[in-house]
């Protein structure tokens, strides 16, 4: 907001992966701001109806959705690339807003491998014609200079000096690096010992075989198997029973992952890539209640991953702790991941 004011920009627009990020943040956004200040719009706040409700509230609401003109807009990274990429008007009706506007990209290592090119191409024409100011929001920041696309990508630069400084003062966890495969049993028993823990695993038959193995009728479960709603209601249930001190176990895929305000103690990960294990452990002594939380990176039974690009970053990730690179947390460890990782996709 202090560069805004200074170069007289005129609005920020936050792009988030997630709608359930994007709900908590826009919620402490009003908060702070008001309502009439912050514009939610995202796929699962429908304003785009002008028959369902003709009150001026919602009127204005559904142009502001259509426009973004308004201070601050909070969205989802598709809405975004949908509004620089459509070939329609009603989507491209708020592309002039882009211009002389903050761009945060928030958990921007979310962004798909396979359409890096054309989105890096159209960041680097806003930056450079639009008065437009990018800022990449990242636990485990890539750098795109290392990218095929790097040569035509501007030096990002951090905001803040000397960041390893700061990841070094922000360590909150210690890494266990488990040899061998473990059975979803051998978790379950893990999981047991531990009266609030949580376990992320690849995939979601992988979840459903460990809450078996669990046969706990008091495990909660998250996954896209749930909906929106049910997803949301689990959360609350789960920031409830830490919060009380309750026993509270859940078994999750990478839904949890970025973002998700969540403090457990001990979190068990499945091998999978390293961005997502580093925010896996973002959901471990989160608030810095504990010397140090517990994360325990297993190889789970088969080695089952989501093809493409996310079995290429798990097998980026156990070459690189293969040869040593067993400090996760730090940003030399990520530029060197994300190297290799985009060197092995297709990224247009």
């Amino acid at each position: 907001m202090q560069h805004a004011l200074q170069h007289g920009l005129e609005r920020v627009i936050v792009a988030i992966p997630y709608t359930s990020i994007i709900e908590q943040t826009a919620d402490q956004y009003v908060r702070i701001f008001g309502e009439k200040a912050v514009l939610e719009h995202h796929s699962a706040v429908d304003v785009d109806d002008p028959d369902e409700d003709l009150s001026p509230a919602h009127v204005q609401a559904r142009l502001a959705s259509q426009n973004w003109d308004v201070p601050i807009v909070v969205t989802t990274t598709v809405q975004l690339f949908d509004s620089i990429f459509a070939n329609r008007s009603s989507r491209m009706r708020k592309l002039h807003n882009l211009a002389r506007s903050v761009l945060i990209l928030d958990e921007v290592q979310t962004l798909p491998p396979e359409l890096l090119d054309p989105i890096l191409d159209a960041l680097q024409e806003l930056t450079a014609h639009y008065s437009t100011t990018v800022v990449l929001c990242s636990a485990t920041v890539p750098d795109y200079t290392d990218t095929p696309y790097g040569k035509n990508w501007p030096q990002a630069h951090d905001i803040v000096a000397q960041p390893e400084h700061h990841f070094e003062a922000l360590h909150r966890v210690r890494y266990e690096l488990l040899a061998g495969e473990a059975s979803w049993d051998e978790v379950a028993q893990w999981m047991r010992a531990e009266p609030q823990c949580m376990a992320v695993v690849n995939t979601r038959n992988d979840a459903l075989a460990l809450v078996k193995a669990l046969a706990d009728s008091d495990v909660l479960h998250l996954s896209t198997w749930l909906c929106g709603k049910h997803r949301r209601e689990v959360l609350a249930q789960v920031r409830h029973r830490l919060k009380s001190g309750l026993p509270c176990r859940l078994v999750a895929t990478q839904v949890v992952e970025a973002g998700v305000d969540l403090d457990f103690p001990v979190v068990f990960r499945a091998l999978g890539p390293l961005d997502r294990i580093v925010q896996a452990a973002g959901r471990c002594n989160r608030e810095g209640k504990l010397a140090y939380g517990r994360v325990v990176v297993f190889n789970p039974p088969g080695n089952h991953a989501p093809p493409g690009e996310y079995r290429a970053g798990m097998d980026t990730t156990q070459r690189l702790l293969n040869q040593g690179f067993t400090h996760l947390d730090s940003p030399a460890t990520h530029r060197r991941y994300f190297k290799e990782w985009y060197n092995s996709v297709e990224t247009d």
